[in-house]
């Protein structure tokens, strides 16, 4: 057990297109540079040919200057047919506080001077983006005013039953260096939250939504990790570790929800949706390392 210190480098594509939408229909954020910082604690018990436990939970704070939003705007006549379409794109800067944690058990086996090791366990992660003065889009069409603006609020939550293998190097109990790598399969739920806010307008009249989505769908993710420890005393250990992460959201559909209020001259209106969508992009993958200083027994 010890102390976590580290530092990792991630990419988010979300993207999604519904009817359940109120205009824009569809949109996309990519967050193409983020830059996390991480601390946090590492758990670990390893009894040769008898038991193997782990448990891991670190906090991160990030940033990014290189957040893309992109909306798509369908124009239709009275009668609903399809005229055209509009674009939107802009840039915006973003923060994030991030949250990992995992515990899991499994069975070692010993072959000196390796130890092969598979386990289950269960996984947290969620990460809370703040959109800092997030784009507005603006235009005029028929007389009207319209503006899309994203809200400052963007969630993701994945939590996952786990599966992992690995395999461990050490020449002796009281050896002076140790070698790990590792594999993880999570199979689990992936919740997204986001706000937007909708507004339009004439010389008398003037429609305002903000609409709250709930978007809830199955994900996969594959973690690698190689992580080499440098023993001081016979269970105190000093390392690095490099880590890879690619999360990704299953292609047959998700669950979603809106919850949105309207002000329409003065007048509350308040409404509740639901439907499954065919496909929702998400991609969520990292790159990083870590510093650690644990006890092993």
């Amino acid at each position: 057990m010890g102390p976590v210190f580290g530092y990792r480098q991630e990419e988010i594509d979300f993207g999604i297109q519904s009817p359940l939408i109120a205009d824009p229909n569809a949109t996309r954020e990519n967050f193409d540079t983020f830059h996390v910082f991480e601390i946090g604690g590492d758990m670990e018990l390893l009894i040769p040919c008898r038991i193997f436990l782990r448990g891991k939970s670190t906090i991160g704070f990030g940033s990014s200057s290189h957040a893309i939003i992109e909306a798509r705007r369908r124009i239709t006549n009275f009668s609903g047919m399809f005229i055209s379409e509009q674009k939107f794109q802009s840039r915006y800067h973003a923060s994030s506080h991030t949250l990992e944690s995992f515990v899991n058990i499994g069975f070692p086996i010993k072959i000196s001077p390796l130890t092969l090791v598979t386990y289950f366990g269960y996984g947290y992660d969620r990460e809370n983006i703040t959109r800092k003065s997030p784009p507005i889009f603006n235009t005029l069409e028929d007389g009207l005013n319209f503006s899309f603006s994203p809200t400052k609020n963007l969630d993701f939550k994945y939590y996952s039953p786990l599966f992992g293998i690995g395999l461990h190097l050490r020449p002796s109990s009281c050896g002076m260096f140790k070698l790990m790598s590792e594999y993880q399969f999570y199979w689990g739920i992936l919740d997204i939250s986001s706000s937007y806010k909708n507004e339009t307008s004439n010389t008398t009249d003037f429609i305002i939504q903000k609409e709250n989505l709930f978007l809830k769908k199955r994900g996969y993710s594959h973690r690698f990790f190689i992580q080499a420890l440098l023993n001081i005393k016979c269970h105190l250990n000093v390392g690095l570790k490099l880590k890879y992460q690619y999360t990704s959201a299953d292609p047959n559909g998700a669950h979603i929800s809106t919850s949105s209020q309207e002000l329409i001259s003065s007048n509350f209106i308040n409404q509740l949706q639901n439907e499954r969508v065919p496909f929702n992009k998400f991609v969520w993958q990292y790159l990083g390392g870590e510093i650690l200083f644990l006890l092993q027994f």
